[in-house]
């Protein structure tokens, strides 16, 4: 079989799930049958994980020029078109939404990941076209994998879509994980971005409520750009010692080290169409305390302690329940690393790869 992943996704993503998600995917789909012909197409890309793959056709950009991205994005999409006229594929897995699905004979695949967009859109600027762009892709799509039951719901409720063309397929988490480091705090970790659905605000102000966590327990917060204006002044507003909220840069061997050491990972987000970050955190050992909505509990299952993400008061029971209950904490992270170990790679490859043969 021949497969191409195209670059929609690795020249607008240098770090992130779904970009992790289709490194992992090539490499067991390769895995599983080494007579499948796998590229890929990805002519002038930034993302990292791909530098180390060899299936990749293209060059590493590193990072395009201020304000050309929107540029480079399309030469991305040009260059891919001239691809599909010269090269002859089976299937033509899209990695993300495009303004337009190139015209070849390949049985064309999307992954839909959550319907944000759709549930949330005043979290998103009146510009954004990915709506739209999703909309383009499902319909020019022969088939579409939803990573979730919960956004194959949304899918098929907002946007009409039929059952019978749709196949949930869970995502998997790496089982591999380094030595442990030294753990220098006692603290909470959130990781990844912080406006809007993702709830970020209200986990803070659940967190300061608790006069025993804000003096005793830090908050680490991964990834997601540096601390705006805004959150600065919400911190200083709830009385939070700067010392006490740490923000760390994106590296995933930074990362895993803070998934080991975390007294607990917090995960409050309104919405998620799948929630990898859970997983991630549970097959390092460290227990998580996470929303009760959409996709979560499908993903956490009872490995995890729940709140009501619109509930500040129940947030910050939880909080402290987790924190401070020793025993539950040493329960959560047995039934955690048992429970993510469901969630393998190759499940998700044997089942994508069904999809592309029912196709055939």
């Amino acid at each position: 079989m021949n497969i191409k992943f195209d670059p929609a996704i690795f020249c607008s993503q240098r770090f992130g799930g779904i970009s992790r998600y289709f490194f992992e995917l090539s490499n067991e789909i390769k895995a599983l049958n080494k007579n499948d012909d796998i590229k890929i197409v990805a002519p002038l890309y930034t993302n990292e994980y791909i530098r180390e793959s060899k299936f990749t056709k293209g060059y590493y950009w590193g990072g395009y020029p201020k304000y050309t991205n929107h540029l480079y994005k399309y030469l991305n999409y040009f260059i891919d078109a001239l691809d599909d006229k010269v090269f002859s594929y089976d299937i033509c897995h899209m990695t993300y939404y495009k303004p337009y699905v190139n015209k070849s004979k390949s049985k064309k695949v999307i992954t839909v990941y959550d319907m944000i967009h759709e549930i949330f859109p005043d979290n998103f600027n009146a510009n954004d076209r990915t709506r739209k762009n999703k909309l383009t892709s499902i319909n020019a799509s022969d088939h579409i994998i939803c990573i979730s039951e919960s956004t194959k719901f949304d899918l098929v409720n907002i946007l009409n879509i039929p059952e019978e063309k749709i196949s949930v397929i869970h995502l998997g988490v790496g089982l591999d994980v380094g030595a442990l480091v030294e753990r220098k705090d006692d603290y909470i970790l959130y990781v990844g971005s912080r406006g809007g659905y993702k709830n970020f605000n209200n986990f803070v102000k659940a967190y300061s409520m608790n006069i025993s966590l804000k003096n005793k327990i830090k908050l680490y917060v991964f990834g997601g750009g540096l601390f705006s204006k805004e959150e600065l002044s919400l911190f200083n507003s709830l009385g939070i010692n700067e010392k006490y909220i740490i923000h760390v840069g994106n590296d995933d061997l930074v990362l895993d080290g803070l998934y080991k050491n975390a007294l607990a990972f917090v995960y409050p987000s309104l919405y998620e169409g799948f929630g990898l970050p859970p997983l991630e955190a549970m097959i390092r050992g460290c227990p998580v305390v996470v929303s009760n909505t959409s996709s979560i509990p499908e993903v956490v299952g009872d490995a995890g302690l729940y709140f009501n993400p619109n509930s500040v008061d129940d947030m910050s029971e939880a909080l402290s329940k987790i924190i401070f209950d020793t025993n539950l904490r040493e329960l959560l992270v047995a039934e955690g690393i048992e429970h993510a170990k469901k969630f393998t790679w190759k499940n998700c490859a044997i089942r994508t790869r069904e999809v592309y043969e029912s196709l055939l």
